[in-house]
């Protein structure tokens, strides 16, 4: 499946949710404010040293945590 697909399908996925109209599944939104350090192993203070590390290290997680529809995730605001 290309990426864009993949993408598409889990955005409808959600959106329908939301709409509470029927979907294939429940969509799963994963929150990543200091989940995903812990995931990774990685301490805190390293996870928030700086808004590329963090982006790293939540799509580290993301990719051993696995088939997620989206990330919940407010920013480098939400962190610095």
């Amino acid at each position: 499946m290309k990426k864009i697909d993949k993408y598409n399908e889990r955005y409808q996925r959600i959106m329908d949710t939301i709409r509470f109209k029927a979907s294939d599944r429940v969509p799963v939104v994963l929150e990543y404010a200091g989940f995903a350090a812990r995931v990774v192993g990685v301490p805190m203070d390293e996870y928030v040293s700086s808004y590329e590390y963090t982006t790293e290290v939540m799509i580290k997680a993301y990719e051993k945590i696995g088939d997620g529809d989206g990330i919940n995730y407010a920013g480098k605001d939400a962190c610095f």
